[in-house]
């Protein structure tokens, strides 16, 4: 039998040393682009991607970037596909916002807004899996009804939204 490509890495060790092997490849903040790990890993070759896109762990930690561009509705969706693929591991979230990384910027894009607010919308059913939530606006607590909506939480950071 002669392998090739793809079938090479496919034999040549299971998918859990695969698996293990790609978690150390994760950034120590992982953020949404597509140049990083695990993004980039599911776009190598269809082992890799079957590989990654199958295990949770490497897509349950993500933080925001929206320092040098706008958050878009691509970025939600992006989001939502993170949150998916990440199920039923506990959430370790970073929404870092353009005033966090930008303190003398007067406030945010009207659309960048809107967007981060679909996200954290989108958060907030995934509550219970929260583990560690850095820099969420107030309002993403106020639709948990009891302190019982996010029984893992270890960690909770929030901010007041930019002032337009």
């Amino acid at each position: 039998m002669t392998l090739h490509g793809s079938d090479l890495i496919r034999y040549s060790l299971p998918d859990e040393i695969w698996c293990k092997i790609f978690l150390l490849t994760l950034p120590d903040e992982p953020s949404l682009s597509p140049h990083q790990s695990p993004t980039v890993l599911s776009h190598v070759c269809k082992s890799w991607r079957r590989i990654s896109i199958s295990y949770p762990a490497l897509w349950s930690r993500f933080s925001l970037d929206s320092s040098e561009k706008m958050l878009t509705k691509g970025t939600a969706e992006f989001c939502k596909l993170w949150l998916k693929r990440s199920e039923p591991c506990p959430l370790d979230i970073d929404l870092r916002v353009p005033v966090d990384m930008l303190p003398w910027s007067i406030g945010t894009n009207e659309d960048e807004d809107d967007v981060l607010h679909e996200i954290m919308n989108e958060l907030g059913q995934h509550a219970h899996r929260l583990r560690r939530l850095l820099r969420a606006y107030p309002e993403i607590l106020e639709s948990f009804q009891d302190e019982d909506a996010m029984p893992l939480l270890e960690e909770l950071y929030t901010v007041d939204p930019p002032k337009g």
